[in-house]
């Protein structure tokens, strides 16, 4: 259950600007702004792909990749195809659910700021809410089983935790709260190829920012 605790910080921290901007006139802003819509959202403007000079197809087939890497936690978990892909649709609306207000680029001597308030989400209540729920059902189910005269295996048991805990997390999806608005300074700035991206550091930043896991790290 730890692993599972961690994942939405995991995501979060994982998460790394997809591609870098053209130098030209550059639109700062408007690159932040895709690039968190593109990673986060999975939303990719026309606007957006003439800025990084891509395709939707790559930067979609990017996304799958990041989200690839952060099932390996489910998988390593024992869980079966069918419930990682549960839990794949989860994180995915989950980081739909992120908050965020891209500034204006302000112009500096190595490139831009762009200035982005978060209002994190507060995963780690609805976690604990969803466990306790989780918990009652589980000795509820494990109850009838045993009145049964059935032994469930340890996978059994593993996947059925799992099965109760998806339900009520994601049942609670739309009723996910948000900590206050936290701002985080991107520097863009040009990169060894002369490509405008975002510093690493300022990312990371960010991205742990985005989801307030509360107690449950």
């Amino acid at each position: 259950m730890k692993k599972l605790k961690r994942m939405a910080v995991v995501l979060a921290a994982a998460m790394s600007l997809l591609v870098t901007g053209c130098a030209q006139e550059f639109d700062a802003k408007g690159y932040v702004q895709g690039d968190l819509d593109a990673v986060l959202k999975g939303e990719i403007s026309e606007d957006y792909l003439k800025l990084v000079d891509s395709t939707e197809e790559e930067i979609l087939a990017e996304n799958e990749k990041l989200m690839d890497e952060n099932m390996a936690v489910f998988e390593d978990l024992g869980l079966s195809d069918e419930m990682v892909e549960k839990y794949r649709g989860y994180m995915t609306e989950l980081m739909k659910k992120c908050k965020y207000t891209v500034g204006e680029a302000v112009k500096t001597d190595e490139g831009y700021t762009v200035t982005v308030t978060v209002e994190p989400i507060l995963f780690g209540d609805a976690l604990e809410g969803a466990l306790t729920s989780a918990e009652t059902d589980l000795i509820n189910w494990i109850t009838e089983v045993a009145a049964s005269e059935e032994v469930p295996t340890e996978e059994e048991i593993l996947e059925k935790t799992y099965d109760i805990l998806y339900t009520y997390l994601n049942d609670g999806l739309d009723e996910i709260g948000y900590g206050e608005g936290v701002a985080y300074d991107l520097h863009v700035v040009k990169d060894d190829n002369n490509m405008y991206t975002v510093v690493e550091d300022d990312v990371l930043a960010l991205g742990e920012g985005i989801i307030d896991p509360g107690q449950m790290q």
